[in-house]
This record gives C-alpha cells, structure tokens and sequence, in this order.
C-alpha cells in the first residue's frame, strides 16, 4: 500500500480525503461524549402468532440520556488550552518531599518566596 501512494497520486489524496473524514467523525464524536446527549433507542416488539410465528406486534421508543463525560472533556482541554488545563510539569525538591508544582501557580509562588526572603535580611 505504501508504494501505491508514492506511484498513485489519486491513490495517496483518496486515502488522505477518507483518513480527514474519520477524523472528522471522531472529533465530532469526542465533543458529543464530553458534553453529553440524548438519543431515542428504538426497540421492535414481536408477537408469537399461534402458528408460531413471530410477528411484528409494536414498536417502543425510549429518550436515552448519556451524562458528560469528564475524560473526554479534561483531553479536549488539555489539548485545546494547554496553558489552562495541562498537567503540572514543574516539580520543587523541598527537603526529602517532591512538590508538584502547576505551571499557573510559579508566579505567585515567586512572589511568596521573594516576600519571605526580604522579610529575612
């Protein structure tokens, strides 16, 4: 398949064309997941007729509800607003403890540590 898309041109963009679709469907879909929606589940009820054989008797539909979910939200974040919403990257050596520091808070602790080390001198 590889060599295909180096010699076919049109072999490499209808493989790049559906390749963007799936994507597309799966973004669509992660979004979905994360924000939560509803779906009507259709069900097919049969009857057994007295000969024996199933027949199509009624037809329940039922509103289903899928919550948010968190994952899916938290990936979406982390990807789209890493400055936000990424993992804490900076970690402090105090003493025998690691601190795990979020990049947000560096600012502020630079402040409290230099107000503690003006209050000392």
């Amino acid at each position: 398949m590889y060599r295909w898309k180096d010699k076919y041109e049109e072999f490499s963009d209808a493989l790049k064309k559906g390749n963007s679709e799936v994507l597309d469907k799966v973004e669509e879909s992660l979004y979905k997941r994360a924000m939560g929606y509803s779906y009507t589940e259709t069900k097919q009820i049969f009857e057994v007729s007295p000969e024996g054989v199933p027949r199509p008797a009624k037809v329940e539909k039922t509103k289903k509800i899928v919550s948010p979910d968190v994952g899916a939200a938290a990936f979406i974040l982390k990807t789209q607003r890493p400055a936000q919403w990424k993992q804490p990257s900076q970690v402090e050596i105090v003493g025998e403890r690691p601190i795990v520091i979020a990049p947000q808070w560096a600012p502020l602790l630079d402040r409290i540590e230099k107000n503690e080390n003006t209050e000392e001198s």
